[in-house]
């Protein structure tokens, strides 16, 4: 599909958005945060391998691998909160589009677009497999390898972009989502390579907004640096820049450029993903009061944000406040993290203590693994 045609997309959504707005009116050793200023990214010295199913390398040996930050991707700001309602709006008015337009490919693309920005993964492909002859070529492939991505069968959804690219070399869109696979597999500087490819496919375009992401994931503190300081320059309302450089300040213990950096970001737009970092940065920092303050701000912007809710409870579980810790884990769970593990931890520091709260800790603990077996 051309540029043309993806802003036919884009200018379809943003209608949508203008008529739904017009519709709304709305001191004992505690458990660690699971975070680091450490890279998560696999060390030089580190072996990692594809998985035989296609899935993300995993660590063989790594120093790293006990340390997760939460504050390397932009999870919950991508994805605009809609309420129900608003949800089904966008949805209906897509849908009585197909009906007074069927086989417009711009539509059908929208419309699988707005299912997969709802989460609803599962009606996306079966609308998908049912309009499919409607839709290009590239459209088929791309999406296909999309679905496939999603169940993280990543080795034969790169095949196929890269069959297609083959045959179909200067396939932007293709070169793109394959770009994005890569990044989902944790193979950052195969990404790289298809980005840098593409700005020589393109040469009025720039990428160095991606660039610098993922050369802060690939822990290539050098040409992230390089790349997001120009990504800031260029692009003076984005946030996300001034985000990576902060998180590549942090893997380097550089805290209070790191803290600069973000409080950057805060001044272009307010968003979850520095709100978290920040809450993180503090806590490596051991200022527990403002850990609570900045992810309470984090899930103030996005109420969905497990690992906003996660984080909180851990902090204020180190402050004592089993109550209102308990309250987060709960809503953590809830949003779709199931990892029970620092629950469990701090589970069995209460149940030491012979901490009334312990029980109540436990109980979560079998709520939590009931609902993600569902």
């Amino acid at each position: 599909m051309k540029k043309t045609s993806i802003l036919l997309i884009f200018t379809i959504l943003a209608f949508i958005n203008c008529l739904i707005s017009r519709h709304a009116s709305a001191q004992i050793q505690q458990p660690s945060l699971p975070v680091t200023s450490l890279p998560t990214a696999p060390p030089a010295s580190g072996i990692t391998k594809p998985s035989e199913n296609g899935q993300a390398p995993a660590i063989i040996s790594s120093k790293y691998a006990e340390y997760q930050s939460y504050c390397r991707q932009n999870d919950f700001d991508e994805t605009l909160v809609w309420d129900s309602e608003q949800k089904k709006r966008r949805l209906d008015l897509l849908n009585e589009k197909i009906i007074t337009t069927p086989n417009n490919n711009l539509i059908i693309n929208a419309l699988i677009k707005e299912y997969e920005s709802q989460k609803e993964l599962k009606k996306a492909e079966e609308f998908f497999l049912k309009q499919k002859d409607a839709l290009s070529a590239e459209d088929v492939v791309i999406w296909t390898a999309e679905f496939e991505s999603q169940k993280k069968i990543f080795t034969s959804a790169s095949v196929r972009l890269e069959k297609f690219i083959t045959d179909n070399p200067k396939s932007t869109r293709a070169l793109i989502k394959l770009a994005q696979i890569k990044k989902k597999a944790l193979f950052f500087s195969e990404a790289v390579e298809i980005y840098l490819d593409l700005q020589k496919l393109e040469k009025p375009v720039d990428y160095s907004v991606e660039l610098c992401e993922l050369y802060t994931l690939d822990s290539q503190h050098k040409d992230a640096e390089k790349i997001c300081a120009k990504a800031i320059e260029k692009y003076t309302d984005n946030p996300i820049p001034n985000i990576y450089l902060g998180i590549s300040y942090r893997e380097r213990e550089m805290f209070k450029e790191a803290q600069l950096a973000f409080n950057d970001s805060l001044k272009k737009r307010k968003t979850e993903f520095a709100y978290s970092c920040l809450g993180e940065l503090s806590y490596l920092k051991k200022d527990r009061k403002k850990t609570i303050e900045f992810l309470n701000q984090a899930i103030e912007l996005n109420p969905r944000s497990y690992r906003a809710h996660m984080g909180l409870a851990l902090a204020q579980f180190e402050e004592k406040h089993y109550e209102n810790a308990l309250a987060n884990f709960k809503s953590a769970c809830k949003l779709g993290l199931s990892d029970t593990l620092e629950i469990r931890k701090a589970q069995k520091l209460l149940d030491e203590k012979k901490s009334p709260f312990a029980r109540n800790y436990f109980e979560e603990i079998q709520k939590c693994k009931m609902q993600s077996a569902l």
